[in-house]
């Protein structure tokens, strides 16, 4: 299955940042398989959609003011599905977030 890396550096909220990219994926028939979060500095979103449908998913991209950054040609093709993987790192002052961990045991 053809695989795509892309990276986005925002300024915006990250709520509504995650919110947007979402809404960019499923716009494209894609979903989103998994993700991580790194407090509020950065999410990692790996997706899956159809091959046919990556350059409507980076245009999406681009008109929600998103500017996606690979270091590889994007795969193409008009049939069969690909998954990707897009780190997004958030610009902010904000302090990280804290989260409480129960104790194990």
């Amino acid at each position: 299955m053809p695989f795509f890396r892309l990276s986005i550096v925002t300024k915006v909220e990250r709520n509504m940042a995650l919110s947007q990219i979402r809404d960019c994926v499923s716009a494209q028939g894609g979903w989103i398989t998994d993700h991580s979060l790194f407090s509020n500095r950065a999410a990692t979103l790996n997706v899956e959609m159809p091959l046919a449908a990556l350059p409507g998913f980076m245009a999406a991209l681009n008109e929600a003011g998103f500017t996606a950054k690979t270091d590889a040609a994007l795969p193409a093709g008009e049939t069969g599905d690909c998954r990707g993987s897009l780190s997004i790192t958030f610009i902010h002052g904000d302090p990280d977030l804290k989260q409480a961990v129960p104790p194990f045991g």
